[in-house]
């Protein structure tokens, strides 16, 4: 049975272990499509108790840091600035 809590687990998982941004949005898509939503708030609160315990620094090089940087931030407006034609020159 998918519960918050086991969403909530789930979470807790696969930051423990360093798992991929990835499994947090198919982890988020399937409460939604339960009706469950867990808000950015409270996906914070638990990687702040696993401070410590797990890798939890937020990325600052790689694609990693490129989606944080360009996607994350979509609701306080739209930056595709990262999709840009590269030519040789």
């Amino acid at each position: 049975m998918i519960t918050r809590e086991s969403i909530e687990n789930a979470f807790r998982v696969t930051a423990a272990i360093g798992g991929s941004t990835n499994c947090i949005m198919h982890l988020a898509a399937i409460g939604g499509r339960l009706g469950i939503r867990i808000p950015d708030e409270r996906l914070n609160e638990i990687l702040r108790r696993l401070e410590g315990f797990a890798r939890t620094k937020v990325a600052t090089r790689g694609y990693q840091a490129l989606y944080e940087r360009s996607v994350m931030q979509a609701p306080a407006g739209c930056d595709f600035d990262f999709l840009v034609q590269v030519t040789d020159s």
